[in-house]
């Protein structure tokens, strides 16, 4: 059965070792076998191309099953014809930027590149012996690889700077607000001395002076937190939507921020509260 389809996958050539190589999942069908003909049918027609293809090209072709795609012939739109083999499950062919695309890989045993997994311990002794191999057959041709770890980083590089670049100015922004309560509570303590030294004649306990002169800045750091949020949330919304697969943002992340950020408050308040309700008050209240 001939089918012409108007939408058409992204397509690359590969051998039999492919799918098992990168680890691909064959869900119906066949897979490509060593030294297998193009042609399905063993009648001699080398028109054909057998192809594996992913289960997105399957719904995006119409059929209702990986199982009805299988046998089936496709014809593109320059006349061209596909024998659909098999159906690998789904797999990232781009980056993670994108939605998943209908992929087709279709059967050769003559290509221009070469996939080889070696063991991570092995790495450099692996690449000096395949240079080896490749210099004796290939004399006059330079010898040339990747990794394949840093083609996939390559992908990513701009989030890694943006995940860097944020961290360290996350970091200065803590610093800073550290550096502000600090400042503001040593104010605050300074300027409240002589409260400090007649509530501690009077009888109060250090707790119950930090926990007064807390409150202040525990609801200027929950009013900050109220300011925030919702700009911190509008922010990453969207950059999230720059992925076709990323995360739903909850709740949790933001909670622990703002327990942070109090946590942080307090210890510097109490801190310098501390270090106030322990001087003496009488030697306080002689200098006020």
């Amino acid at each position: 059965m001939a089918l012409l389809k108007l939408g058409w996958p992204s397509a690359q050539g590969v051998d039999h070792n492919f799918a098992d190589v990168y680890g691909l999942d064959l869900l119906a069908g066949e897979p490509f076998r060593d030294g297998m003909l193009h042609d399905p049918g063993g009648g001699g027609d080398q028109n054909y191309s057998r192809v594996l293809i992913n289960e997105t090209a399957v719904q995006m072709w119409g059929f209702n099953s990986n199982e009805e795609a299988i046998g089936q012939l496709v014809t593109s739109m320059n006349g061209r014809r596909f024998f659909i083999q098999g159906v690998l499950e789904d797999f990232n062919w781009s980056s993670v930027h994108q939605a998943t695309q209908p992929v087709m890989l279709w059967y050769t045993n003559a290509n221009r590149f070469m996939t080889i997994k070696v063991a991570s311990n092995e790495v450099a002794q692996s690449l000096e012996e395949i240079k080896s191999i490749y210099d004796n057959m290939f004399p006059r041709d330079v010898f040339h690889y990747e990794m394949t770890e840093a083609v996939f980083d390559e992908q990513y590089k701009e989030d890694q700077k943006f995940a860097h670049l944020f961290g360290i100015f996350s970091a200065i922004s803590i610093l800073i607000a550290t550096l502000g309560i600090l400042g503001i509570s040593s104010f605050t303590t300074a300027r409240r001395r002589k409260e400090i030294g007649i509530r501690k004649v009077l009888g109060a306990s250090v707790q119950q002076i930090v926990r007064l002169l807390s409150k202040e800045f525990i609801l200027l750091v929950f009013i900050a937190f109220l300011i925030a949020c919702p700009i911190a949330w509008w922010a990453m919304s969207n950059w999230l939507e720059k992925f076709a697969f990323r995360i739903d943002l909850t709740a949790l992340p933001f909670i622990a921020t703002g327990l942070v950020a109090l946590l942080t408050a307090l210890i510097t308040v109490s801190w310098k509260t501390f270090n106030a309700t322990t001087t003496n008050p009488v030697n306080v209240l002689k200098e006020e």
